[in-house]
Order: structure tokens, then C-alpha cells, then sequence
């Protein structure tokens, strides 16, 4: 264990034992701490060290020393937090193929924090994936017309909600704002050590308006309500009248139909600690940090639950359930020109995604001309953020640990710009069913996302499915997700791009239904025609490069253009191991040779591996087998100026990167991203 601020070891944790227990006052600052992995770098065939946290797999992936929780900057080590409460911690040396290096080292240690301050964010990320302070002081000192402020730490409803004179809730503010009272509402918050948290949602129904977060202050709408009391025990079994009725989608039992426990699509919510427990199917699968609904979620009786570490609900600092499933909508209200920034919205029992019932805890749907800003959604049951709406801005909008997806909508005619889908998909979704970190479907039209930083998603880093059309990606980093790094679907002459991006590191899925299905490509594209892209370094995931499939009945493969790509290391197998994976594989058979005939593959850089017997390149239509051959490649497509890289593998890498992961996309021979942040 390593103080962050003086990269020193922590006395009395060095090495950090089993079953420690880790005071934060120990530390000259409590969201400063950071693990050293103490594998030496001349280890033979050492090419990654990887950091398993809390049951997420790869939460880091280093490639050069030293090898630390939260990355380094050559000499300086990162700082990051974790929350008080017990962590689990296994840490892998792979060699580049993925393969195990010796044995996994797996602990588990205790945070508490004797000086009451909590630790940070809650889950084991760094500060950066926690609550943010407001970042308006631009929009706040341009305020015009009637402003009312909410403050839930000082203020009372019984004031005229002004400036000295606050009101005390959203509900009083949002009655001033909707009924045409005030055009703007400020909200007051506090420090990011005490932010002010308001148990309510919000429904905006006003054109024209403006909600601000106050600058440089931390406020936080919360779906829970405080339940640390009203538990009855049973044996290792505790339980509580719950009666909060919510939609549950009709897929909710479907993992249990086919023999799995868990029921991920479960719409309640149990939070100790600021960390969710997971649901079960029955009572019967409850293990320590789980818990299960009695009745139907329409119509519920009971929660019962069996707290982390078989202790009672009295031994932890709080325990809370959900009852508020959207924080923050628009939907159903056709308002334009709003304003939205400056707020965190966390915690909300919403079951998964569907478009006409119920969306994210953050929910845009029915808002043209808007602009929402400088939002951190956070731990949604299902989704975080939907992006819907017709000529809105987005601008740093991050979806962090949301149990379904980080994003996912129907969008028109807008920008998305520098935000983030980070550590989505916690309840364990299948990743081929609506998981990870964005899916964009239906009639996502005409947008421009930039700057879009997707990374360690259980599920594709980006997914474009059944409708998105001419849309724009670009200037990208799609980073250590799973199944798909970035997903073309079912869109017949779609005309989407993606240029001048990153995909790193995706990792294998294997399909719980069909294990015969297993992937992990960077990009993958399927029954979709009419996609470009260009100038993209895809490196290092262990599935494919790129992939191209059979059409599927729905649409077409056809036209799909790569220009200037950089493609390096792909295909590295992983845990779950593939021998067949190709820096790029089109499958198809006789009857859609024209998936094959159609491209257009112009100056893209291949890395030539150098073992003797490695296939770069399968177009299963024309040969069915592999070729390491160029002159093969470029017989079977329609290639023009395509190369191979014959050097050693260029390093991509970069552990000074401004987003603190190794990576951050690099050309080779003037091929692939070339990116500034």
C-alpha cells in the first residue's frame, strides 16, 4: 500500500497483507492511496500486469513498471480512493497472448476512516470517477431573468427562495421554475467531502429554463431512502416491509428461465455503504452482499436481504433501498432550449432500458435545442444516461458504474462532446443484450460525437443497432471493454464513421446461451452497410481487429470503407483463448461474397507478427482459411495501397496520458489516431 502523495510505502502495509485493515487517516490526504504490484519487469514473457478490483476484471491494465492500482506518471505515482468497507484484490502477470504468468496473488482489506470522513466515491475508483464540483461559473454569471435558489443544508421552504434566502427543496424551486415564477433555479451544494444530497426528482416541464449546479459546489439527487432500521432478522437473514412499486421490464426473470440465479434485470435497489448488493432470482440463491424482493415488482412485500459479511444491518454506516427510478427528465414534456448543468445524479432503482416505458435515471427524451453539461450519473440500477432529443448539446457527460448501460437512446441532429462511459454494466448483463458503455439505436440520426472516452465497460465501448444513420465519432478512446469495442449493426446503408479513434484492449465474451460464440474484436461490424473508418489505431484486443459477419436477415454488409487504419497485435486470445483470431476476418460463404467485393480497403498498416504460423488476415468466403500472406489479402479484397508493418510492435503507449491509462493512441508509418489528449 502506497501513500500517493509521498509515494511511500504505508508503514504497517508493506507488502499489504490479507485481511488488512486500512485506517485513511494513515494517509496525508484520504483519496491519495494507491497498490504497487511488486512483479519484477525483467519476468520472461511479461508483457501485462493486471489488477482484478472488487470483481472487476482488468480495473487496470499496466504494461510497464511500476504496476499500480490507479496508473503513474514515470516516477509519480497516481492517487485514487476507495470507500470505507471491505475490497477484494487480485493482481495477474500475462504474457502477450494473455496467459496467466505464474499464480494470481487475491487479498481482500479493509477501508476505514477514523476521522469520518467516508472515503471517496464509493466502489473502488479514483477521485475522478466520483461526484464532481460544478463547473458553471461560466452560465452562472450569465444568468438573465428571475433566479430562484435551493439550498438543502441551510435553506427552508418557508423563504422566497433568493440568494440570502433559500428555499430548502427541489420541489419548492421546480414549482417556481415549471409554473413561470423564476426562468432560472440554482442549487446549492456543498464541499465534495460533505455534498448536499436531495432525495427528490425532478420533472422539467418549461421551456427556456435553466437548472446550475452552484459553481464550485457539490449537489447530488439521490433515488435512495435511508433504511439502516425496520430489519427483522432470520437466522443469517434480515428483511423489511417494502412496498415502492416500479416497472420491471419483461425480460427481468430471462437469465433465471435458463438456469442462472442472478436476476440481473431486477428493478429494486439495497445499497450499503454506498455500494449496491446484488439480486438474486429466489431466497433460496441469497448469499453474503445480496438480497431478494418478495411478490411482484408492481406489487412488492418484502426485501430480504443477507448483508457482506453475514453482519447485521446496525454494523454498517448506512444502508439504503430505492424509490425514486428517474432523478431528472424531460420525457413526455416537448420542452426546447433548456439549460441543465452542474449536477450529480446517483442511485436509482430503474429496471432495464426500454425507449416508450421508462429510460435512464437521467432521461433527455422529448427536449430539442437544450444543452445539458458537466453531469456525473452514476450507479443507476439499469441506465444511466438516455440521450434522446432533437438539436441538444451534450458536453462532459459522464455515466459511471451503472448497472445496465452507461448510455442509450434515440438522438437527432446533436453533439456529444468529451464525455464518458466508465466501469458500466456492474449487475452483469449479457453483453450481447443492451450492456456496456453506449448503445445508440432507432433513429439515431446526423450526430457528432467527439472526444468520447469509453473504458473498462462490461460490454461494447460503443454500439450503433437496428437505425443510426450518418452519424460521426471521432477523436476517440474506446478502452479495455468487453465483446465489442465499438459495435456496427443491423442498418441497412447506414453511412455512420468512426475516425481518427482508439480501440485498446477489448476483451473476450463468452455467450452464456450459445459458449460456441465467443468475441472480443475491436471493431466489429454486422448485417450494416455503408460505415467508413478511418485513420483508427485497433491494438491489442484479444479478439479480431476487425470483424465483418454474414448478414443477418435485417441488413446488408455491403460498401463498407477502411482507410489509413493502424492495425497491431490483435487477436491475443486471452483467458478464454481463440486460435482462430485475425487482425482482420470477414466470414461469410458463397451467397454474400458481396460482403467481400463491396469493400473498399485503402492504406491500412497491418503489424506483421512475427511467430512463424500467425494468420493476420481470414476471408472464409474465398479461402475459409487463414493467411499471413498480404499478397493473399489483397488477392481476395479489393485492397489498394494495404501494407504490412515489418518492424518490431511499435509502442502506442503512453504512461504520462492525460487520462491516466496507458494507452492513448499513437501512429506507426503515419497510420492510425492521432490524438491530442
Amino acid at each position: 500500500l502506497v501513500d500517493a502523495v509521498t509515494d511511500a510505502p504505508v508503514v504497517g502495509h508493506d507488502p499489504l497483507g490479507d485481511g488488512a485493515a486500512v485506517d485513511l487517516a494513515e494517509l496525508t490526504q484520504s483519496d491519495q492511496l494507491s497498490v504497487v504490484a511488486n512483479v519484477d519487469p525483467a519476468t520472461e514473457g511479461l508483457h501485462r500486469v493486471r489488477f482484478d478490483l472488487d470483481g472487476q476484471v482488468n480495473f487496470r491494465v499496466e504494461a510497464l513498471a511500476p504496476y499500480t492500482l490507479f496508473g503513474d506518471s514515470g516516477t509519480n505515482i497516481n492517487g485514487g480512493s476507495l470507500s470505507v468497507g471491505i475490497h477484494s484484490l487480485t493482481v495477474r502477470a500475462t504474457d502477450s497472448s494473455g496467459t496467466l504468468i505464474g499464480d494470481a496473488y487475491s487479498l481482500s482489506f479493509e477501508i476505514t476512516d477514523s476521522t469520518g470522513g467516508g472515503g471517496g466515491g464509493g466502489g473502488g475508483g479514483g477521485t475522478e470517477l466520483g461526484p464532481l464540483p460544478a463547473n458553471t461559473q461560466d452560465l452562472f454569471d450569465a444568468l438573465t431573468g428571475t433566479v430562484a435558489y435551493v439550498d438543502g443544508n441551510g435553506g427552508s421552504d418557508a423563504n422566497p427562495c433568493t440568494a440570502t434566502s433559500p428555499c430548502a427543496t427541489l420541489a419548492e424551486g421546480m414549482t417556481l421554475l415549471n409554473g413561470g415564477v423564476v426562468d432560472n433555479l440554482v442549487v446549492r451544494g456543498g464541499s465534495e467531502e460533505n455534498p448536499v444530497v436531495y432525495r427528490e426528482a425532478v420533472t422539467i416541464s418549461r421551456s427556456g429554463v435553466t437548472i446550475l449546479g452552484y459553481p464550485g459546489e457539490v449537489a447530488i439527487l439521490n433515488g435512495l431512502v435511508p433504511a439502516s432500521s425496520g430489519w427483522t432478522q432470520s437466522g443469517n437473514l434480515y428483511w423489511r416491509t417494502y412496498t415502492t412499486s416500479l416497472w420491471e421490464h419483461p425480460m427481468a426473470s430471462f437469465e433465471a428461465h435458463y438456469g442462472f440465479p442472478q436476476k440481473e434485470k431486477a428493478p429494486e435497489m439495497v445499497v450499503v455503504d454506498g455500494e449496491p448488493l446484488l439480486t438474486v432470482y429466489a431466497k433460496a440463491d441469497l448469499v453474503a452482499g445480496s438480497f431478494w424482493r418478495e411478490g411482484t415488482a408492481a406489487s412488492p412485500t418484502k426485501l430480504w436481504a443477507r448483508f457482506p459479511g453475514d453482519l447485521p444491518p446496525s454494523s454498517f454506516g448506512s444502508v439504503e433501498v430505492g424509490d425514486k427510478p428517474v432523478l431528472l427528465t424531460t420525457r413526455g414534456q416537448n420542452v426546447s432550449g433548456v439549460t441543465v448543468a452542474g449536477l450529480n445524479l446517483m442511485y436509482g432503482p430503474n429496471s432495464a432500458d426500454s425507449d416508450t416505458v421508462q429510460g435512464g435515471i437521467f432521461d433527455t427524451a422529448s427536449s430539442s435545442n437544450s444543452t445539458f453539461r458537466d453531469l456525473t450519473v452514476m450507479w443507476a440500477n439499469g441506465v444511466g444516461v438516455s440521450l434522446y432529443g432533437d438539436s441538444n448539446t451534450f458536453l462532459r457527460v459522464r455515466a459511471i458504474k451503472n448497472g445496465q448501460l452507461g448510455f442509450h437512446g434515440n438522438l437527432r441532429t446533436s453533439t456529444v462532446t468529451d464525455s464518458s462511459a466508465i466501469a458500466n454494466n456492474w449487475k452483469g448483463f449479457q453483453a450481447r443484450w443492451e450492456a456496456g458503455g453506449a448503445k445508440l439505436t432507432a433513429s439515431t440520426l446526423d450526430n457528432v460525437i467527439e472526444r468520447f472516452y469509453s473504458a473498462n465497460n462490461d460490454g461494447p465501448g460503443m454500439w450503433f443497432d437496428v437505425g443510426p444513420k450518418r452519424n460521426v465519432v471521432r477523436d476517440s478512446k474506446f478502452l479495455n471493454n468487453q465483446f465489442v469495442g465499438f459495435f456496427f449493426e443491423r442498418t441497412t446503408d447506414s453511412f455512420n464513421r468512426l475516425e481518427n479513434s482508439v480501440v485498446f484492449g477489448t476483451r473476450l465474451h463468452q455467450n452464456v446461451l450459445h459458449p460456441e460464440n465467443v468475441d472480443g474484436s475491436g471493431i466489429h461490424i454486422q448485417a450494416t452497410g455503408f460505415n467508413t473508418v478511418e485513420s483508427c489505431t485497433i491494438y491489442s484486443n484479444e479478439g479480431d481487429g476487425i470483424s465483418i459477419n454474414l448478414p443477418d436477415g435485417d441488413g446488408s454488409n455491403r460498401e463498407n470503407k477502411f482507410f489509413d487504419n493502424l492495425l497491431v497485435n490483435n487477436g491475443l486470445g486471452g483467458a478464454l483463448g481463440n486460435p482462430k483470431d485475425y487482425q482482420f476476418q470477414i466470414l461469410c460463404d458463397a451467397a454474400s461474397a458481396f460482403v467481400v467485393d463491396t469493400l473498399t480497403l485503402d492504406g491500412n498498416l497491418y503489424w506483421d507478427q512475427p511467430a512463424a504460423g500467425d494468420e493476420i488476415f481470414q476471408v472464409s468466403c474465398k479461402s475459409g482459411a487463414g493467411t499471413s500472406s498480404l499478397a493473399t489479402w489483397i488477392n481476395q479484397t479489393p485492397s489498394v495501397n494495404e501494407a504490412l508493418l515489418n518492424a518490431n510492435l511499435p509502442v502506442l503507449e503512453d504512461e504520462t496520458s492525460p487520462d491516466g491509462y496507458t494507452v492513448v493512441g499513437a501512429q506507426a508509418a503515419g497510420k492510425g489516431a492521432a490524438l491530442s489528449w
